[in-house]
């Protein structure tokens, strides 16, 4: 102390300028006694932070192991300012104050509720254990419920390192009783030691010191010093705060038995030799050794997990979904070359030596990817035992059942359907539910879905789908190999385009035979209509057909009147070229055609324009202009004006007789016949027998 006094009153004297611990020691050599030689500096260290606990003036660095030292001198005294505030120290305020600081410390989210969902990756993949914070030995503070963990997940319940009146023996005793009145659970409770009475009275001047300087709460403590003085006291108070939380955060690593313990700041009265106490039999973790308290609670986590898990792979990457879907398309492209080794690219190495290798689904070495046979042995071992015993259906929750023999392995639920699809692809086997197909997929694996050998296309139907598939379709990214999920993949996308092709497909035919008829076609010669047959035709088959290998061969063996890419556009154009034949522009034409019959060679030209586009596949000449261009020019010669008649001689008379039998028109023309003049009569008639008319 009688350093830091002269620093403070000569503060650039030689060796005294910017004093830090490793200084202060050395300046002190021979003073100080250590038990052990070269523990000199600790106990330096752990004299300052004592000190500047309890005077504000003496402020240290942020430098842990050789924090700076300076001692201020003021004649504020900042010991009144917290005695004045000294009521709001209470039970309650203490126990807020040091669940903050151990929450913190630990590295957990502070929550309002019971307990906290705290995550941590472990092996590779996310844990979520639950921390609860309160009295043990308290029945109202943590009922008997609080104790228990919930399902397979594990609690952390941690004590308060003070409890006036008791010692952390009540709270063994606690425990005790707990195992016996309720048995197992994956549970373990932190049981610290206590701190020492001297620390309880730093954190009782932590409370108060927190409290002033929050808010304006200064001006109300400090109102016997002048304006200009309290700026400077909240300085101090600022100091005098961060070393005792300072200080309360090394207890509380010593509390928990991160640090090893000091007299001036933990109770050695009762000795707490187990501080982790654990509910769950034959499991006995030890407090990890480790700088922080962060780190200790990581280390607890992993022994839980491992004692559970024991073999657990140690994956070198969490298992996020894009990296799963990477690793399954790898891995299934060697299931389908004939040594199971393939190339990886150079972009997906990484992935599947962190994900697939840790997994057993094979082994990737620098550049090529060897398949494993891993899990296709065991559970075929396991699908063997189930047949016989009776079982007659292999489900998804079998194999996640299996997966975990002998031991759980908690893997993730991904990554659990990522192996099931990859011994399904192994064992050549599909997917059903129900009796029906399904399509699997990573994210979502249903549990009931049932594994099926699969019954697979021949391999020239099957060449010849795939072929098809992309020039009727347009379907390019399918997978060539013959395999289970390639074939219900190229079915089910097959039958998602004939359902959304069927109906326009179906109207077309009947009204495209129509028009040809219409405009003195051959229906029979037309190629448009005879792809349009068979485009229904296949679109029709594709829908019906429930079995994966029947849509496969429907479209292998479809009828090909011209050529592929023509049934693909009849079919991908059908709604437009419905609309074409049916829309209002289709009356011009219509109108042409009658007058062509009249032997009316322009007329006749437009007509044979648009019956030649008619009978072409779409294809070869898309129909929708030909409509259109044959409206334009019909309209152009329907809107021609035709020869005036000429006009009737002077006295002329007009006169007409509709709708009369013989016998009246014959009168009607004895009675011109006495007309005087000439007379010119127009004559019109309509026969119709009698067996018309029945």
């Amino acid at each position: 102390m009688k350093t830091l006094l002269l620093a403070a009153l000569v503060p650039q004297t030689g060796a005294l300028r910017n004093l830090d611990a490793v200084k202060l020691t050395a300046l002190n050599h021979g003073s100080i006694a250590s038990p052990i030689p070269g523990e000199e500096r600790r106990i330096v260290l752990q004299k300052l932070r004592r000190w500047a606990a309890q005077v504000g003036a003496l402020r240290l660095g942020e430098d842990q192991q050789n924090p700076s030292v300076e001692l201020r001198l003021t004649g504020i005294d900042v010991d009144a300012i917290v005695s004045r505030a000294a009521g709001v120290d209470n039970a309650g305020e203490r126990r807020r104050l040091v669940k903050q600081l151990v929450l913190d410390e630990l590295g957990v989210e502070a929550d309002s509720a019971l307990f906290t969902e705290h995550q941590t990756t472990w092996r590779g993949t996310r844990r979520t254990v639950e921390v609860v914070f309160g009295n043990v030995r308290d029945t109202q503070d943590l009922p008997d419920d609080a104790l228990r963990a919930s399902g397979d997940r594990w609690k952390i319940v941690v004590d308060y390192p003070f409890d006036p009146g008791h010692t952390p023996l009540d709270d063994l005793d606690r425990v005790e009783r707990w195992r016996g009145d309720h048995g197992p659970s994956r549970t373990v409770c932190w049981i610290p030691a206590f701190f020492s009475q001297a620390l309880q009275g730093d954190l009782a001047r932590l409370v108060v010191v927190s409290h002033v300087l929050g808010g304006e709460r200064l001006e109300q403590y400090a109102d016997h010093l002048s304006p200009q003085d309290r700026p400077q006291a909240r300085g101090i108070l600022g100091d005098l705060r961060s070393a005792l939380e300072q200080r309360l955060r090394t207890a509380i690593r010593q509390a928990y038995g991160v640090e090893r313990a000091a007299p001036d700041t933990i109770d050695a009265s009762h000795v707490v030799e187990e501080r982790l106490q654990s509910l769950s039999p034959g499991f006995s973790p030890q407090v990890p050794v480790g700088a922080q308290l962060s780190d200790a609670l990581n280390g607890l986590i992993a022994q839980m997990l491992e004692a559970q898990y024991p073999s657990h792979p140690q994956l070198e990457a969490e298992p996020r979904l894009p990296a799963l879907r990477t690793v399954l398309a790898e891995v299934q492209r060697a299931i389908e070359a004939p040594d199971g080794r393939i190339e990886v690219p150079s972009d997906r190495r990484r992935v599947m030596r962190q994900i697939a290798t840790p997994l057993r689904l094979g082994t990737q070495y620098e550049a090529p990817f060897v398949l494993g046979t891993h899990w296709k042995d065991q559970l075929d071992r396991a699908a063997g035992r189930a047949r016989q015993d009776g079982q007659e259906q292999i489900t998804v929750r079998d194999l996640r059942a299996w997966i975990d023999e002998p031991q759980p392995l908690g893997l993730p639920r991904e990554v659990g359907s990522l192996i099931a699809l990859v011994y399904a692809s192994q064992t050549g086997r599909s997917f059903r539910l129900r009796g029906g197909p399904a399509q699997p997929q990573l994210e979502k694996l249903d549990d009931d879905l049932e594994l099926v050998a699969a019954k697979l296309p021949d391999e020239a139907p099957w060449r010849a789908a795939v072929s098809r598939a992309g020039s009727v379709f347009g379907l390019a990214a399918v997978n060539p190999a013959r395999n289970p999920s390639s074939v219900e993949k190229l079915a089910a996308d097959l039958r998602e385009r004939g359902a959304a092709l069927v109906g326009a497909a179906e109207a077309l035919v009947p009204l495209l035979e129509q028009r040809l008829r219409c405009l003195g076609g051959d229906p029979a010669a037309a190629d448009r209509l005879q792809t349009a047959a068979a485009a229904r035709e296949l679109a029709h088959g594709l829908v019906r057909d429930d079995d994966p290998v029947g849509v496969i061969e429907r479209l292998a063996e479809a009828a090909v009147p011209t050529t592929e890419q023509a049934l693909g556009t009849s079919l991908a154009s059908a709604q437009a070229t419905v609309g074409a034949l049916d829309s209002a522009r289709w009356q011009v034409p219509l109108l042409v055609a009658q007058r062509a019959e009249n032997g009316e060679q322009a007329h006749q030209r437009v007509v044979e324009e648009l019956r030649r586009a008619l009978s072409h596949d779409e294809f070869a000449e898309p129909l929708a202009p030909a409509v259109e261009r044959a409206s334009e020019q019909g309209m152009a010669l329907l809107g021609e004006a035709k020869p005036r008649p000429e006009p009737d001689p002077q006295g002329a008379v007009r006169g007409s007789l509709s709708e009369v039998n013989v016998n009246d028109a014959q009168h009607k023309l004895d009675e011109l016949a006495l007309k005087d003049g000439s007379v010119t009569v127009d004559l019109h008639w309509t026969i119709t027998t009698d067996d018309a008319g029945r």
